[in-house]
């Protein structure tokens, strides 16, 4: 790939171009030769800026982002009126086109500390939010096994929190906290009580790579935001936990996967 780079303006379009560099953050792949790869990725991007179509220029942003490079150099070029107006003349106006640039301002409100943002507007209301139902089937079966999992504690489910935007995304699929805990309260703040509250999320084959092991570029960002704001993350295999027949394997796997959340890597 660094070679196909290096070669850029005479072998390859913009078009080629994205197409060539959107995996690696839908895979969440991060190259060897990390330096050398960025550099030739931040020269081609200043170089042919204004020959990118604007939807490939967010989708290259996106990808960056998933893998925790913020490119704050060109961000501002992004959100601006002109680029704006361009991108809905292209047909851009549209939710999905939205949703990547809200994950976009989130990321680097998040990740990046010369960013002053967010700076889109934040929706109030959720009329759109959609909620798969596979993962909320399969949490109303379990659910007596999390409740005595996590004893003491109260759990609520298809939550979202103030400090993030109204997004599929982050929807969590199950919050365990205490149980006068104010999950509504917009003051609220996470991080003055570090691992106080676990996050579970389930994630469906969908949600993985290939090989069925490591998780999509847009999952991994998913679980990275969850833990920037002060949470704990626990994943569940939505495939694995149909496997389990018997309540003891359920419950043996959920304290597993807990364990698993608290063992540093």
């Amino acid at each position: 790939v660094l070679g196909v780079f290096g070669g850029f303006g005479s072998n390859i379009t913009p078009s080629q171009f994205r197409d060539l560099f959107w995996p690696f953050g839908q895979l969440n792949y991060k190259p060897k030769s990390a330096l050398e790869f960025w550099i030739k990725v931040e020269n081609i991007m200043n170089k042919e800026f204004h020959n990118f179509k604007t939807q490939e220029t967010i989708d290259i942003l996106l990808s960056c982002v998933y893998l925790e490079k913020q490119p704050l150099n060109f961000i501002h070029r992004v959100f601006n009126t002109s680029f704006l107006h361009h991108l809905y003349d292209e047909g851009g106006k549209n939710d999905y086109t939205k949703t990547k640039l809200k994950i976009i301002d989130q990321c680097m409100t998040l990740e990046c500390d010369h960013y002053r943002g967010p700076v889109l507007p934040k929706d109030k209301f959720a009329k759109s939010i959609w909620c798969d139902y596979r993962i909320k089937r399969l949490l109303k079966e379990i659910n007596n096994t999390l409740e005595n999992a996590f004893q003491g504690y109260k759990i609520s489910y298809s939550t979202i929190l103030s400090q993030l935007p109204l997004m599929s995304i982050y929807i969590i699929d199950a919050l365990v906290h205490p149980v006068k805990f104010e999950l509504n309260s917009r003051y609220i703040n996470f991080k003055k009580h570090p691992g106080l509250c676990t996050v579970i999320l389930v994630h469906l084959p969908e949600h993985y790579c290939w090989e069925k092991e490591h998780l999509t570029g847009i999952e991994v960002t998913r679980i990275r935001h969850f833990q920037k704001i002060g949470l704990n993350v626990m994943s569940i295999d939505y495939k694995k936990l149909l496997e389990l027949k018997y309540p003891a394997e359920l419950t043996e796997y959920i304290n597993n996967r807990y364990k698993s959340m608290l063992t540093p890597c």
